[in-house]
């Protein structure tokens, strides 16, 4: 699937041999429905043959990108640092599993609270397969805030719990990534700014319109993964271009340095119907995360300077919401107040040039269970650029397990 290119280049070039078994769970449409249907959840485990059923168990919440066999080797490359362990990683509904309906246009079954559920029954799955070893519950960004809510509802899935970058502020819109380009040197944040005005649409859905978001989605791809820095130089050899030349030129290095990603995620964003089999090509999974963003999430982009990367103000994207799917996003999403009660120990990786660090984790001081892990030059997910911020997160979760196992032996 193409949306996994942007982890692919997160993720190290370096991987195992160990085989991904593909696995499908049966798990409820609504979990709170006792007629639901039922839909096929893929999960994939990766368990060397000498590596015991009891070893420790690294469970990855799948997230708005979806994954591949690839991607569960990269994460056993990054993270296994000589331990023998079992990574397991389960599909988000609506990122790589579908329910059956033939128009996933407006795909109800995908929220918050059903996702927490299919990771929760899949633990239970694991389970009655004979893995016995301590849970490591593990997600990034939007998954991270996941792992939250999840070990907040359920505090024996996991022995300890890992939020990298995790959202936990339900907010509609935030500026953080505009912050982010405005660091940029040359006036580049200024320049943008005037070539965004530059594509004013005179209607939803026209030219304009479809090259202001490639545009936009490039920028928020470039302010928040540092793999993508390279295109910082880009922008600045491209400045003195005409705004219709530096979009053709843009396209060109999307497809040669991103693998079409940010061509990929803003088309799909413009998808108005959506078939199942269009959804199982992976090729639309931002019509599924614009879906979360107008129920529920919000985490739109704004920016607040008088010069402008986002102009869209709160209205305008609510009336995209309602022109999309007749939907206000609820809001509900608050998990920085879970915190305080968790009762697994919790590490956030907090990386300080995070362009999500407004709705990143602030509440962690009065919370006993949370230990952050912060990095100073880290990016988005920092663990994940750094074998070095990876093995601190690493050490720090089995200095949980072998407390947890002393205790169980006294």
């Amino acid at each position: 699937m193409r949306t996994l290119a942007l982890l692919c280049l997160i993720l190290p070039s370096l991987v195992l041999a160990d085989t991904v078994v593909d696995k499908y769970v049966d798990q409820k449409v609504d979990h709170f429905a006792s007629d639901s249907k039922t839909f096929k959840q893929h999960i994939q485990i990766l368990k060397g043959d000498d590596v015991p059923m009891d070893a420790p168990i690294m469970f990855f919440l799948g997230g708005e990108f979806g994954q591949d066999a690839s991607i569960l080797q990269g994460r056993q490359a990054q993270y296994s640092f000589g331990r023998k362990m079992i990574f397991v990683q389960a599909d988000h509904r609506g990122y790589g599993s579908y329910s059956d309906d033939a128009d996933q246009t407006i795909p109800l079954y995908v929220t918050t609270d059903q996702a927490v559920e299919d990771f929760h029954y899949t633990i239970q799955y694991l389970r009655a397969q004979g893995f016995t070893g301590p849970i490591i519950l593990t997600g990034y960004s939007y998954s991270g805030g996941l792992v939250v809510k999840m070990i907040s509802k359920y505090p024996g899935d996991a022995t300890v719990a890992i939020a990298s970058s995790p959202l936990l502020h339900g907010v509609l819109s935030f500026d953080g990534h505009d912050r982010v380009i405005q660091t940029w040197p040359n006036g580049l944040h200024d320049r943008m700014a005037q070539r965004i005005a530059d594509l004013q649409p005179a209607a939803y859905g026209d030219q304009n319109y479809i090259d202001r978001l490639f545009l936009q989605t490039a920028l928020i791809g470039v302010a928040q993964y540092k793999k993508f820095a390279g295109f910082i130089g880009k922008f600045a050899a491209m400045n003195a271009m005409s705004t219709p030349d530096f979009i053709k030129a843009l396209r060109i290095a999307d497809h040669q340095n991103a693998g079409d990603l940010m061509a990929l995620w803003s088309n799909g964003q413009m998808q108005e119907t959506l078939s199942l089999d269009e959804a199982k090509s992976g090729l639309y999974h931002s019509h599924f995360w614009l879906w979360q963003q107008c129920n529920e999430v919000g985490y739109f982009y704004s920016s607040n300077g008088p010069t402008k990367i986002f102009p869209e103000s709160d209205s305008d994207l609510l009336a995209i919401c309602q022109k999309r799917f007749g939907r206000t996003p609820t809001l509900t999403n608050n998990y920085r107040l879970l915190l305080p009660g968790l009762k697994t120990h919790t590490i956030i990786m907090k990386a300080l040039l995070d362009a999500w660090d407004p709705v990143g984790d602030d509440e962690s001081e009065a919370a006993p269970n949370v230990e952050v892990i912060t990095v100073a030059d880290g990016q988005h997910g920092p663990d994940r650029d750094s074998l070095d911020v990876a093995k601190q997160m690493m050490d720090a979760a089995f200095n949980q397990i072998d407390c947890a196992d002393r205790l169980k032996r006294q």
